[in-house]
Order: structure tokens, then sequence, then C-alpha cells
């Protein structure tokens, strides 16, 4: 990119990232997923039903382990750094890196030229902006080493949408922002 950014405002998104990614729970869920395939295989292949013949102790077992795995993991909405750059004829929603698992790491960069943004709006029961249009989006990996690669995992260009949470940014006025900088236009959503 050789244009220089008009403004940008640096900011705190809300992203969903795993929960949990000890060691300790990936080894468990790979088990645990491993045993449910050889089971289902086994009562198709044999015709046989090897849960129930572990006995009560097998069952109680997995049981336990599906409410460990079902309580620690998932998702949660955490903190990840982005920036809303501005430029003369577009912005570029920017995150510098973004966890999505265990050793996937990965920065996202979304463009959308003004005159392709076809509606934006701030849903307050959400916290959530979303601008939609024509976007282009582009994702590069990170290596496990911490280097970025240089050819992207990811690109397309596609009718889309720009959209972020404000959740750990209150302070921020997204509406003002976005229209003091930009020509779009913010609808204020309250459902």
């Amino acid at each position: 990119m050789n244009d220089k950014s008009i403004y940008t405002l640096a900011f705190k998104d809300g992203r969903m990232m795993p929960r949990n990614e000890s060691a300790s729970y990936r080894l468990i869920k790979k088990v645990f997923i491993i045993f449910i395939i050889a089971t289902l295989i086994g009562n198709i292949v044999f015709g046989k039903d090897f849960f129930t013949e572990l006995g009560g102790g097998a069952g109680v077992c997995v049981l336990i382990t599906a409410i460990y795995l079902i309580k620690t993991g998932g998702h949660e909405r955490k903190e990840c750094d982005c920036e809303l750059q501005f430029y003369e004829d577009y912005v570029i929603f920017y995150v510098p890196k973004h966890h999505i698992g265990y050793k996937n790491d990965k920065m996202e960069v979304q463009k959308m030229y003004y005159k392709d943004v076809k509606n934006a709006e701030y849903r307050v029961n959400t916290r959530k902006i979303v601008i939609t249009g024509d976007l282009e989006e582009t994702h590069y990996k990170y290596l496990e080493n911490g280097i970025l690669e240089e050819k992207p995992c990811y690109h397309k260009k596609y009718d889309g949408m720009i959209k972020f949470y404000a959740v750990f940014e209150p302070q921020i006025d997204f509406k003002k922002e976005i229209e003091a900088h930009s020509p779009i236009k913010v609808e204020i959503k309250s459902t």
C-alpha cells in the first residue's frame, strides 16, 4: 500500500477466541473424540455395543469427560488489537494479530471503498459495528517462530462486511469517528 492513511483509530475489538488451549485439554479432547469414533465404528462394523460391554464405570467416565470438555472448552469474547485506517477513497479494518486457535494466528486486512459501501450501522444491544458492501479481504498466517508469511493464506473479493464489537471501548463514539473521517453515515439500530 503506497497510500498514506488520513486518520487511524486504534482500539480493542471483542473477538471470539478459544477459552482453553492447554496441552492437557487438547489431549483429553483428542482421546475423547477417538474413543467416540472407535465406538461408533465398532457398533457399525461389528454390530456390537462396545460401550455397554465396558460397564457402568466407562459411562460415568465418558459423561464426566464430556462435561469437563464442555465447561472448560468453547470460545469467549476477548480483547484484540485492531485499527480502522481511513484513506481518501477507502477504509481498512486492520487486525495485526488475531489468535484463532492453537498455533493459528493471523493478520487480517479488510478493505472497502467508500463508493462500494451499501450500509453502515451500530447495533446498540450488542455494541457491534457493521459496514456492508463490496469487500476485499486478505489474511496472512503467522509461522510458529512468530514471523508473518509473505504470501496470503486467504484473499477474496466479495459482497461482505467489516464488523467489530466495541464492548471493550465504551468511551469511543464509533459513529462520530467513522462519520468524521469518511463519507460513511452510520445508522443507529437499537434492536
